[in-house]
């Protein structure tokens, strides 16, 4: 079935507003609640377009490589440093979800990330 143009700049849209959002956040431009915005956009955008039939290989990467560059500048928003080990656990993180991906289990690697970020803005250290 072929994906439907209309649906799936829908959820592409969703996706540039979670991913706006998100780094409007990190960014310290809004404030926590532009974050958690953000995840739920993460979380409409793809079954948007999977209920609408507007799936597309480009949304389905542009998704994916939002939730990439944003859990890794959630990390550093947290004061997180990019030590030695923490870039060997990236490094097997990608092909995880790669995997996860391929099996068309839809995981976001950002979200235990801007949850302990909303959190810890939300409540304090």
């Amino acid at each position: 079935m072929r994906p439907s143009h209309r649906s799936a700049f829908f959820a592409c849209a969703v996706t540039t507003l979670g991913l706006a959002s998100s780094l409007l956040w990190l960014g310290g431009v809004l404030p926590w609640w532009a974050g958690l915005f953000g995840l739920l956009c993460d979380a409409a955008d793809g079954e948007i377009a999977r209920r609408s039939g507007g799936v597309t290989t480009f949304g389905a990467l542009y998704d994916w490589s939002a939730d990439l560059v944003l859990c890794a500048l959630g990390w550093a928003h947290l004061g997180g440093t990019f030590s030695p080990a923490s870039l060997v656990l990236l490094a097997f993180l990608v092909p995880v979800q790669v995997a996860l991906h391929l099996k068309q289990v839809h995981f976001s690697g950002r979200t235990g990330v801007f949850v302990a970020g909303i959190l810890l803005e939300v409540f304090g250290p």
